[in-house]
């Protein structure tokens, strides 16, 4: 079992199917989402990630089967907005956003061909995945999404995103996802 806080949030985070009933799962866990999956594919694992804002049982309480995972090069993440009380989690080929204040599903996007992280800016949360880069706001609603194919990355400066994609690079705003172009 792994434990993170972040501000008044406790994420706890297995890979252990057993340590459910004694650790994370208590009788008035508001939320579960149990992730449907093959189980006879080679490239998919188990995850629980509990979020509590009061002790280590969870109030939040996300576990199933996913893939692609670990295997293939895919890892789950977890992203908490404090002010906003947003909880984002990456896993698969899916993405989720929850508010903790009531705890409620706020959305369910994709994140093409598998995720691999997120990262906030300001007002912004980004979503990276393998084929994918979209921003989202602070209170978990996608703004835009953009299609990508590696080898690509990014840089941020102020409110522009510098995206390389297979060494063609444009600028972005980070607010649209519109592209920039800079005055010189």
């Amino acid at each position: 079992m792994f434990y993170s806080t972040v501000g008044k949030y406790t994420v706890s985070i297995t890979t252990d199917p057993e340590e459910i009933a004694h650790k994370l799962a208590r009788s008035n866990v508001v939320v579960h989402k149990h992730i449907e999956s093959d189980r006879n594919r080679d490239d998919q694992a188990y995850i629980a990630i509990g979020v509590t804002d009061c002790g280590h049982a969870a109030d939040l309480l996300f576990e199933g089967w996913y893939f692609p995972g670990p295997l293939s090069g895919f890892h789950p993440g977890v992203l908490i907005i404090p002010e906003t009380a947003t909880v984002f989690i990456g896993i698969g080929e899916d993405a989720y956003t929850y508010s903790m204040a009531p705890i409620d599903l706020i959305a369910k996007e994709s994140a093409e061909a598998g995720f691999w992280y997120w990262s906030r800016y300001g007002n912004t949360v980004l979503m990276c995945a393998e084929l994918e880069l979209s921003a989202w706001s602070l209170d978990g609603k996608r703004k835009w999404t953009r299609f990508v194919e590696p080898p690509w990355h990014y840089s941020i400066e102020s409110d522009v995103i510098s995206l390389d994609i297979m060494g063609d690079a444009v600028l972005l705003s980070l607010e649209t996802g519109e592209n920039v172009k800079i005055d010189e």
